[in-house]
């Protein structure tokens, strides 16, 4: 083909698509870290009646994450809880060897 198609439908997909992903690509990481530090904003905002915030961001984290090794699990067909639990322990060993090798 060598027609023009700029002002066609694929044309016009062609310019918007790349600028739709890289929105999706940007926002998905912001809200998932907003919604993790939400226990930390709460506890600040209700110092009294905070009780281990750190730990409910942690919780908060690994819910996506799990829900993460379920979308693994179903888009490889295999077995949606086992796919998340082993994603979880992947991200816990992570965290360990994190925590492990932080400077203190």
């Amino acid at each position: 083909m060598v027609t023009d198609l700029g002002k066609s439908a694929h044309g016009q997909a062609a310019r918007l698509l790349p600028m739709v992903i890289g929105f999706v690509n940007g926002m998905a990481p912001l809200a998932i870290s907003l919604v993790i530090l939400l226990p930390l904003w709460l506890a600040a905002s209700l110092e009294p009646f905070s009780t281990l915030p750190l730990e409910s961001a942690f919780a908060m984290a690994l819910i996506p994450i799990f829900f993460l090794g379920v979308y693994l699990g179903q888009v490889s067909q295999t077995f949606w809880l086992w796919a998340g639990l082993r994603t979880l322990l992947v991200a816990a060993a992570t965290t360990a060897l994190i925590f492990t090798l932080s400077p203190r």
